[in-house]
Formats: C-alpha cells, structure tokens, sequence
C-alpha cells in the first residue's frame, strides 16, 4: 500500500466534508500498489461513522489501516451497516475497534472471515430470520474482549461452524465482567463446554430460545462465587447433561442466592444438590406454572447440610422427582 497517497487522498476527502451537512455520505479512496483502490464508504453524523460498504477485494491489512485512518481523522466508527464487507473474500480475520456499538445484518455474509474479536462497546447486533451479522461465513473461533458486560442477541446467529469462543482447552470461558448475554446469541454454534461468570444476572429470552438454544451444549459450569442463575438462561439447550458436574450429581456453587424462571427448562440434568445460601426462586403461573427445574428430568433433590430455607415454588414443575433427600426411600 501507498502509505502517503493513502493518507493524502483520505485527508484530502475529510476536508471537503468540513462544511457538508450533519448527516451525510463519503467515500474513502487509497491507491494500492496493484493499482487496485480500497473503497469505504461511510455515513457520517457528528463525529459518529458507519462503514456501510467495503471494497471487495480488501485485504486484512488494509481494512486495519482504514479502520486505524478514520480514527486519526477524528471519527469514531460506531457501526457497520448491514452488508457492508459483503464477499470480502480475503478477510479473513479481523479485530474490530473498540468504539463498535451495532453490526448490521449480514455484514459479513460471503466473506472468509475465520476469526474476529468483538470489542466490549458492542450492544446490539441487527437479524432477519435465521441470519445474524456472521450468516454464511467460515466463522470458527470468536473472542469478546476483555471488559465485555452485554453479548448481543442473535450476535453469533447463523454462525453454523464455531466452534471456539473465548477458548480455554476447549471450554467456552466468557469474560468475568458479562452481565448480560442475549437470546439466540450462540445460535447455530458447535460449542459444548461454557463456564458462565459470577457477574451473569440477565439473559433474554424470545419464545422457547435462550441464548444458547440449538447448540450442541453439553456441559455448563457457573463460576465460583455466583450469586444468582437467571432465568431462562439454558432455555431450549436440549443437550445439557452436566452442570458443575460432580459424579452425575449438579452440585451448584454455595454462593448462589437465587435462581430465575425457567433457568434448566430443557436441560437433561437428573441430580441436583441445592446449596443452604439459596433463598429465593422465580416461577410464574401459581400453581400450574413453571419454577426453575420445569420441563426437565429431574429425579433426585438434596437440600445441602445447613439449610434454613426451601424457596416458595422451588420445584414447581419438576414432574420427574422422586427423591429429595432420599434415605432409603423417605
């Protein structure tokens, strides 16, 4: 790349802008030494940018350096539109900067994009169907940047070949500042191990779908020193067997004060023993409705030594119990 043509001709194009209205568009040009020319094409409010096309033939390289030119130029890209490096066949990593709030729908559909670090600013990602902003690509290991607090809905839909997220020798470890995660936001993923951090409190849920429904999740492990299960946050994870598996038997962190609506609906656990700091349940519907271990299999309470309190409604639901502190049936 023509480092000083790049910088001159950008420059060149911020300037005229000077006097354009608030809201507008411009193009940034960069000769390449191939004589190709790298395009993108930004909308423009205030100080804000939104990439919403990219030149197809862009490497890398220099989609960085574009990104690092409209930064030294005083604009902060806080968006990539929906489309926007659309079969930009030679991404094929990338680290987005740390000033992305929203990703488009499909902005990377056709690219060969097989690595990406979301940066934490990233709230809100934009889906239509079954796609997100990744839909069709070679997508297999995802990072959230260290400080991450929100994992969009649907960030990760479509995403049919992921297999790594925050790996840690194979386990999905999600940073320990995450406080919410999004419904459908693992979506179509092929993860099957996830430590979920203490600092979790809120995940959504649309329908039957929670973040981590129509994965191959196996294997859940809540943190140390968690405090609260949200509800619905294995909601439609039908391949669950283990959760802080100790022998077949879901032992849950003697921290946690509190577990939400619905938390294991769909989750094939069968033992479960709950710690004597638990106080409090969520459930709707009074009697006929759902608690926390509805719509599982669950066969075999143990209320832990130590215990003053059982929860109002705390196995509502769980149709499958049998056993709740069994001793040689009673």
């Amino acid at each position: 790349m023509n480092t000083k043509k790049f910088v001159l001709i950008v420059s060149l194009l911020m300037l005229v802008t000077l006097v354009a209205p608030a809201s507008h568009s411009i193009e940034i040009r960069a000769n390449q030494t191939a004589g190709n020319i790298l395009t993108y094409r930004l909308s423009i409010s205030s100080s804000n940018a939104t990439i919403t096309a990219c030149d197809k033939t862009a490497t890398i390289v220099q989609v960085q350096a574009g990104f690092t030119e409209i930064s030294r130029l005083g604009y902060s890209i806080v968006s990539i539109g929906a489309d926007a490096f659309e079969d930009c066949v030679n991404l094929t990593a990338l680290t987005l900067p740390n000033t992305i709030e929203n990703i488009g729908v499909r902005a990377f559909w056709g690219s060969k994009i097989k690595s990406v670090t979301l940066p934490a600013s990233l709230t809100t990602t934009s889906s239509y169907g079954d796609e997100g902003p990744f839909a069709n690509t070679p997508l297999e290991e995802v990072t959230f940047a260290d400080g991450t607090k929100e994992i969009p809905s649907n960030v990760l839909l479509g995403t049919e070949n992921v297999t790594k997220i925050n790996d840690g020798n194979g386990v999905c470890v999600l940073p320990n500042t995450i406080e919410k995660i999004g419904y459908r936001a693992f979506w179509g993923t092929k993860i099957k191990s996830v430590t979920l951090p203490a600092s979790l409190t809120t995940t959504v849920s649309y329908g039957d779908e929670g973040p981590f429904a129509n994965t191959p999740l196996e294997e859940v492990i809540f943190a140390d020193g968690t405090k609260e299960i949200p509800s619905d946050v294995l909601l439609g994870a039908e391949n669950v067997t283990k959760i802080n598996d100790d022998n077949g038997v879901c032992v849950l962190p003697d921290t946690i004060e509190k577990i939400g609506l619905r938390a294991f609906w769909d989750t094939k656990i069968k033992s479960v023993t709950l710690p004597a700091s638990l106080t409090t349940t969520v459930s709707s519907g009074g009697d006929e409705g759902q608690g926390p271990f509805a719509n599982t299999p669950l066969e075999e309470v143990i209320f832990a030594d130590g215990t003053k309190e059982i929860p109002a409604y705390i196995l509502l639901g769980a149709e499958n119990v049998t056993k709740i502190n069994d001793d040689n049936g009673v």
